[in-house]
C-alpha cells in the first residue's frame, strides 16, 4: 500500500512516499480502507521534532491523528462492526495511508448523509472544540468569548460551537481577508493581531472589562497575552500550541488577584457518548464541516507547507483514491 512517512524530523520534504504491507488487524482491530485523513498541526510539530511522537512509537513514522474510510476487516473479537460499514477513526493511528488497522474503540461509524472529507476533519477539529468550548470551558448562552486564531481548522470549529451555543464571538487572525471570511462564517467582531494589539483591541470591545472566555491554541505570548483579556473569574482553556512555544512564564498572582483559571482541552478528553453527539450534530447540519483545501495522499508535503505558511481557512485535507 501507499504511505507516508518520515525517517527523519525537518521541512516538509522528509515527507516520503513509500510502499508498505498492509498491516493486519489483531484480534481487537479493524482494518479500514482509507478515503481521506485530516491533518493536523500535530502531525506538523512531530515532523519538524518539536512535538513528541506518540508513546512507544519510534521513526520511521506514518503520521496522521484521524482519517475517514470503510471497514475491510476486522477481528475475531470486534462485533461492532461489518465489512462495508463507513466509519472515521479518532486517535494517533498513523493514518497517511491507503489502510489502516485500528482499536476498534477508536473507531466511529458515520451515516450516509456525511461524505468522507467532512468526517476525516471531525475528530481533530470538532472533539476538540467541543472539548474546549462546552466540556471544559463551560461556555454559556449570552457570553463572550475570544477565540484566537479563529480562521483555523480548529478555530472556526471552535466559532461554530460557541454560535450554536448562543454566545457571542471576537476572533483573531493575521489578514483583513482571513477575518472577513471568518466573520462570514459566525464572527461577530474581528480583530487582525498583524495590525493592532488584540489586548488594546479586546479592552475597547468590552468598555475594559474583558471577556470571560479565551480559547487559545497558539501558546507562548499570544497565551500570556490572552491572560490579559480575561476579565475577573475569568477562564483560559488552552488546547494546542500552533506558535511552536511550548513554554510560558506567567505571574501566579495574576492568576489569584483576578480568579482566573487555566485549564487544558485534549481532542481525547471527550467520552464515547459525546463524540457520538458530535458527529451526529455535523451531520445534520446543526455544526459545519468547513473544509479549506484538498490533496492527494502523494502530496502531503504542499499540505504541510499550505499549514505553516498560515494560509489555512478551515481544514486541510488529503485523499486517497
Amino acid at each position: 500500500m501507499k504511505a507516508i512517512q518520515f525517517s527523519k524530523t525537518g521541512t516538509p520534504e522528509v515527507l516520503e512516499l513509500v510502499d508498505l504491507p498492509v498491516p493486519a488487524p489483531t484480534s481487537e482491530q479493524v482494518l479500514i480502507k482509507v478515503s481521506a485523513i485530516g491533518v493536523n498541526f500535530s502531525e506538523v510539530g512531530r515532523r519538524k521534532g518539536t512535538f513528541p511522537l506518540p508513546p512507544g512509537v519510534s521513526l520511521p513514522y506514518v503520521p496522521g491523528y484521524e482519517c475517514s474510510g470503510t471497514i475491510e476487516e476486522f477481528g475475531e473479537n470486534v462485533h461492532s462492526f461489518k465489512k462495508g460499514d463507513r466509519v472515521l477513526v479518532r486517535g494517533y493511528s498513523s493514518t497517511y495511508c491507503e489502510y489502516t488497522a485500528v482499536d476498534s474503540s477508536m473507531v466511529y461509524k458515520i451515516p450516509d448523509s456525511l461524505n468522507f472529507i467532512d468526517a476525516s476533519g471531525i475528530a481533530g477539529a470538532y472533539s476538540t472544540a467541543w472539548q474546549a468550548v462546552v466540556k471544559r470551558g463551560k461556555l454559556q448562552k449570552g457570553e463572550t468569548v475570544l477565540i484566537q486564531a479563529c480562521a483555523s481548522g480548529v478555530g472556526i470549529a471552535c466559532v461554530q460551537v460557541a454560535k450554536y451555543i448562543g454566545a457571542h464571538v471576537i476572533g483573531t487572525a493575521s489578514t483583513d481577508e482571513k477575518l472577513a471570511w471568518a466573520i462570514s462564517m459566525g464572527v461577530d467582531q474581528g480583530i487582525n493581531y498583524s495590525e493592532s494589539d488584540f489586548k488594546d483591541e479586546v479592552k475597547r470591545i468590552t468598555s475594559g472589562i474583558g471577556v470571560p472566555m479565551v480559547i487559545d491554541g497558539v501558546g507562548g505570548e499570544t497565551f500570556l497575552d490572552g491572560l490579559k483579556c480575561l476579565s475577573p473569574d475569568g477562564r483560559m482553556v488552552v488546547y494546542g500550541v500552533a506558535s511552536g512555544t511550548r513554554t510560558a512564564t506567567v505571574t501566579l498572582p495574576e492568576l489569584w488577584f483576578t480568579n482566573l483559571t487555566v485549564m487544558g482541552a485534549g481532542s481525547s478528553g471527550l467520552s464515547s457518548s459525546e463524540f457520538q453527539e458530535v458527529i451526529e450534530l455535523v451531520a445534520n447540519g446543526s455544526l459545519k464541516m468547513v473544509v479549506d483545501k484538498t490533496w492527494p495522499l502523494e502530496q502531503a508535503a504542499e499540505a504541510h507547507k499550505y499549514l505553516e505558511d498560515r494560509q489555512v481557512r478551515g481544514k486541510v485535507v488529503l485523499t486517497v483514491n
